[in-house]
């Protein structure tokens, strides 16, 4: 059985373009870096499709671990309150070739299923806390990937639409993979 992954704001990554602001249920998100990470032959979520992206979305910059300067003081500091989007794709090079048709997410158990192309968390960090205090799963919505390059070369581009309950949540993806 495979293992379901969930990276939460240890494992960051970045390179986004422009900020933009994201409420889930009355918690806001100012979000000043994105980033992807890419598991093509593993699972970010176990009843996605293989070939899987991770696109997340954070309150400070900069989020990739590579783009960081050994120098600097950790851009996540831990005494203050952080949000961030996490959005996974599955398919991406095998079952979902055809990147004109948007990719469905919606609230998965990715434990047992079913299975949809994907699904996102809203996570809120209280002051002090490495691990969210609220996590709140997608219902429904799309994404629309416009440019993908399997090997990571370029960013993903393209733009979402997100249900949370009583909150929809839109914004644009522009961001390259932090796996390398």
């Amino acid at each position: 059985m495979r293992k379901l992954l969930l990276v939460g704001a240890v494992l960051v990554a970045g390179c986004g373009s422009g900020a933009q602001e994201f409420v889930v249920n009355g918690l806001k998100l100012d979000a000043s870096d994105q980033l992807y990470t890419s598991k093509p032959m593993g699972y970010f979520c176990d009843m996605a499709p293989l070939g899987q992206i991770k696109i997340q979305f954070f309150d400070y910059a900069p989020a990739c671990v590579l783009d960081q300067k050994p120098a600097d003081p950790d851009p996540r500091d831990p005494a203050l309150e952080h949000t961030e989007l996490d959005i996974v794709l599955g398919g991406l090079g095998t079952s979902h070739q055809d990147l004109r048709t948007p990719f469905s997410v919606s609230k998965v158990d990715c434990v047992i299923g079913p299975g949809d192309n994907g699904t996102a968390y809203f996570y809120h960090y209280p002051a002090g806390a490495m691990m969210p205090d609220v996590t709140t799963q997608v219902d429904s919505g799309s994404v629309k990937i416009d440019a993908w390059d399997k090997t990571n070369a370029t960013a993903v581009k393209g733009n979402f639409s997100l249900v949370f309950g009583g909150s929809k949540v839109s914004g644009t993806l522009n961001t390259f993979n932090c796996d390398h």
